[in-house]
């Protein structure tokens, strides 16, 4: 039976979310899933949730609960991908590359699922289709660096010898402004590090007041507003941002959890 969500469920939400930023992963894995008992369509839970579960190898269990919230919830995408990753990495190869289907089908424009794809397709000795699928994550993720990136390269120097994707040209150099937004943004970082959250969350949104329109803003305000809450002042940029980067997953966990 599906109680009603009110005043308890938001409090259980903030605690969960309390004891995660303390570091008490045990009792805010524990909290969440509380809430998705209560309110099992709760955005913030069911990300934060496959995020605990991951982080702390809690594979089978975030296969048999997100088995059941992509029947619920079938466009919920990152439910998709907590099931994808979690069966990948509990050995159920075939399930993954099915999971992950489903997410690609709401997110096409995400490389990450494709990494994992190659990783399962190579398991299950389909050499080709691992090509395919490392040469696709390379190709979407352009000019990025990583590890992920490195491991895609071995694999596909381990599977195609002597083939190479073609990266994406050289970006032009920015504008002005956006030189200005990415300065505003490493010294947000650099405020975040150093544990001034609120100071670094009060520099994206003066940055934002001089490029409104600015990705990286915009992504680092959602992250960071998950953190802190204070969703009043930041939901009309994130509803904007959202419109600029609509496949962001942060942005999409956000402006729900902030309604």
């Amino acid at each position: 039976m599906i109680i009603c969500p009110g005043a308890d469920v938001a409090a259980l939400v903030r605690k969960a979310q309390a004891h995660e930023r303390r570091g008490r992963l045990d009792q805010a894995l524990v909290t969440y899933e509380r809430v998705l008992e209560r309110w099992p369509d709760n955005p913030s839970a069911i990300g934060r949730l496959g995020v605990l579960y991951l982080r702390k190898g809690l594979y089978t269990r975030a296969m048999e609960r997100y088995a059941r919230v992509v029947k619920r919830l079938p466009r919920s995408a990152q439910a998709w991908y907590i099931l994808g990753f979690s069966r990948r990495m509990g050995g159920d190869c075939p399930g993954a590359l099915k999971a992950f289907a489903a997410y690609r089908e709401l997110v096409p424009d995400d490389p990450d699922p494709r990494y994992s794809e190659g990783r399962c397709l190579e398991s299950l000795g389909k050499k080709a289709e691992a090509v395919r699928a490392f040469r696709a994550f390379l190709k979407m993720s352009g000019n990025k660096k990583g590890p992920f990136i490195r491991k895609a390269r071995d694999a596909l120097a381990r599977l195609a010898p002597g083939t190479s994707p073609r990266l994406a040209a050289p970006r032009p150099a920015a504008p002005a402004a956006t030189r200005d937004s990415a300065r505003v943004y490493r010294r947000a970082v650099a405020l975040y590090a150093r544990g001034k959250k609120p100071a670094a969350r009060a520099a994206i949104l003066a940055g934002l007041d001089e490029t409104p329109r600015d990705r990286q803003l915009l992504v680092g305000l959602a992250r960071i507003t998950l953190e802190l809450g204070g969703c009043a002042g930041a939901l009309p940029r994130l509803r904007r941002g959202l419109g600029l980067v609509p496949r962001d997953r942060g942005l999409m966990y956000t402006v729900p959890w902030c309604h």
